[in-house]
């Protein structure tokens, strides 16, 4: 039996779907899973000039390939719709009017240049603040001005009371001075909504019960919550989970293009492997991590949970769920993975019983099924490209030719190379040239890999074999001569 719990999540339909939007999305899920609710899906996308359809279809199916379904919104319909914000419009400029009524909007006719200005100022000697009706709406004579110009006024939401607060059914009791909030942008001169504003006016006329955000909305709630009050709405129950430090925030120090959801599902990471970190962050080392599907998450975890204030993406503890889970695997069951993951077109060059002892050697290596790709690859190729300058400044280097010459030498003393050969090979080298750590190791990995980074080296060289191990660091030593 359904429930009145309504929740909903927007996509961005100017970027890829990246992790810390997708943890929103799950979370979300899980939790009108939990209460047999709604799951409603938008796209914010009000003021986007040329909104990418791929990229819409892109994150929708990105959402599918998590195990995300949607009966309401964007591609399902609905009695609430239209589900884009840009086919909204009408909607917005009506509540536009209302606030109007209301004397709770004013009009304001500086340019953003003298907004910043202010913003930088402040009100309060000197101090940077927020905006506030004083420094803000437009006299007659300005709309006078405006208007023969040909220039339309923006409308800011006026903030008179004196304290915000409500039971965040998250953090618990919050609370905001009015003079922390102040007077919020409701429309741009152009007739085009805020996402504040907008969202409010969505989230009210598609009766939706609960808004599930991340931290870094925390500031935009109180007013979110005053513009339903001023439209005369219910306000909905506002929950914030902790954000995700440098992907929430928008930090430049992470690259969102490396942290898309496209960019894991392109690495071969699984669904599960995903849900079963992003669901579980910030919450209670009690609950371990691990790969799990939604319907799991949503038996086990609860949004009220949280115990860190923040929390931070990290890769190699990904990393970690993703090789735990891939070794839950049988060995028919992980070459099968890796079979459909890669295609049969980038593994020509086996057969059928080598290829499967192949990945039968790289399954404990293995974090996520590309990097089978990436092992595999060394094996059917004749010469192996240098990727990256790093890699090309390594193989030139005097230090590293004195590795190559003394590892060929060893090298040649063995009938074959296995991973304790090869140990003992590099433990000889060490004890010959003195040379140590990443300038003993990383030439070797450059040249029979390409690269400077990868899985258990040992592993790798086992597989190769003396001729084809012997083959590319010839290669190399030619190449740089």
């Amino acid at each position: 039996m359904s429930s009145d719990v309504r929740v909903r999540f927007a996509l961005n339909p100017t970027e890829y779907l990246h992790v810390g939007d997708a943890r929103i999305a799950i979370l979300n899920w899980i939790f009108s899973t939990q209460k047999n609710g709604e799951f409603v899906l938008r796209v914010r996308d009000a003021g986007v000039d040329a909104p990418a359809e791929y990229l819409e279809a892109e994150n929708c199916g990105l959402l599918n390939w998590l195990g995300i379904q949607w009966r309401e919104g964007v591609g399902a319909g609905g009695e609430f719709g239209p589900y884009r914000q840009s086919e909204r419009h009408s909607i917005y400029h009506k509540y536009l009017e209302v606030l109007k009524a209301e004397g709770g909007v004013y009009p304001c006719c500086k340019t953003p240049d003298e907004l910043n200005e202010i913003m930088s100022k402040g009100s309060q000697g000197g101090a940077a603040g927020p905006y506030i009706r004083e420094l803000l709406e437009a006299s007659a004579d300005e709309l006078s001005r405006a208007a023969d110009a040909g220039q339309a006024p923006a409308w800011f939401f006026s903030v008179t009371t004196q304290e915000i607060g409500w039971t965040d059914f998250v953090k618990g009791d919050v609370f905001f001075s009015a003079l922390s909030v102040g007077d919020t942008l409701v429309m741009h001169p152009n007739g085009q909504p805020s996402q504040t504003f907008a969202a409010v006016v969505d989230d009210a006329l598609m009766n939706i019960s609960h808004v599930l955000l991340s931290a870094t909305h925390l500031a935009r709630t109180p007013l979110r919550m005053l513009i339903f009050r001023a439209l005369g709405f219910a306000v909905p129950a506002f929950g914030h989970v902790p954000a995700m430090l440098g992907v929430d925030d928008r930090l430049p120090s992470l690259s969102l293009s490396t942290l898309s959801l496209r960019a894991f599902k392109e690495l071969g990471y699984t669904p599960e492997t995903l849900m079963g970190y992003l669901a579980t962050m910030g919450m209670p080392s009690s609950l371990e991590q691990e790969a799990l599907s939604l319907e799991k998450l949503s038996h086990r975890l609860s949004v009220g949970s949280f115990v860190q204030p923040a929390v931070v993406f990290d890769q190699a503890r990904l990393n970690e769920i993703s090789r735990c889970q891939l070794q839950s695997l049988s060995s028919d069951e992980f070459a099968l993975a890796v079979k459909s993951f890669l295609g049969h077109s980038n593994l020509t060059g086996f057969t059928e019983t080598r290829l499967t002892e192949v990945l039968v050697l790289l399954h404990s290596s293995i974090d996520f099924l590309a990097q089978a790709g990436e092992m595999v690859e060394p094996l059917f190729s004749d010469f192996i490209r240098l990727k990256g300058n790093e890699a090309l400044a390594i193989v030139s280097k005097d230090v590293s030719h004195k590795v190559y010459w003394a590892f060929m030498r060893y090298l040649n003393s063995y009938d074959h190379i296995d991973i304790a050969i090869f140990r003992a090979i590099m433990k000889d080298v060490q004890n010959e040239t003195g040379i140590m750590g990443r300038e003993l190791w990383a030439p070797i990995r450059v040249a029979l890999t390409g690269k400077t980074t990868g899985p258990d080296l040992a592993t790798i060289v086992e597989i190769m074999g003396k001729e084809k191990v012997a083959q590319y660091i010839q290669n190399v030593v030619d190449y740089s001569e």
